[in-house]
């Protein structure tokens, strides 16, 4: 619904595909399927645009959604530092098993989205737009671009 809407905002005429990526999905397993992903951009004339939607910590208040964990802020504190800095390689060393107990909802996202930059030479040029955690889940909203793109 997001990048449907998105699309209606930015790009009436753009066509919106989606993909979803299982939650038990491996870190390995997002290697891949990003990896295959960026070929098939890479492969197309045509630019693209990817929108990455995954939850942070849903444990970051008595309020959340799954109420207070006190290993949550550290841990969302590391994810937003990677999104913010397009450190691939933090996405990628997620613990799975702690980002399930903390309800990391977007973790295969995350890595999903190191994947779809994993080939590239220069780390991705990032604007970070809001990072915060209302409700006490963790909401971060960054463009990340090729390194070296205008």
């Amino acid at each position: 619904m997001i990048a449907g809407w998105l699309r209606e905002q930015v790009a009436p005429d753009a066509v919106a595909v989606a993909w979803v990526v299982a939650p038990t999905a491996t870190a390995d397993e997002c290697l891949l399927f990003g990896s295959k992903l960026r070929a098939w951009f890479d492969a197309d004339p045509e630019p693209y645009g990817v929108l990455i939607v995954g939850d942070g910590a849903a444990t970051l208040s008595t309020k959340a959604p799954r109420y207070f964990d006190e290993r949550a802020a550290d841990v969302q504190a590391e994810i937003d530092r990677a999104l913010t800095a397009g450190d691939r390689k933090a996405l990628m060393a997620l613990d799975p098993q702690l980002c399930a107990e903390l309800g990391v909802a977007g973790r295969p996202a995350f890595q999903l989205l190191a994947a779809l930059f994993d080939a590239d030479a220069a780390d991705p040029q990032v604007e970070t737009l809001y990072a915060a955690a209302p409700f006490g889940v963790g909401y971060h909203v960054s463009v990340w671009r090729p390194g070296g793109a205008a």
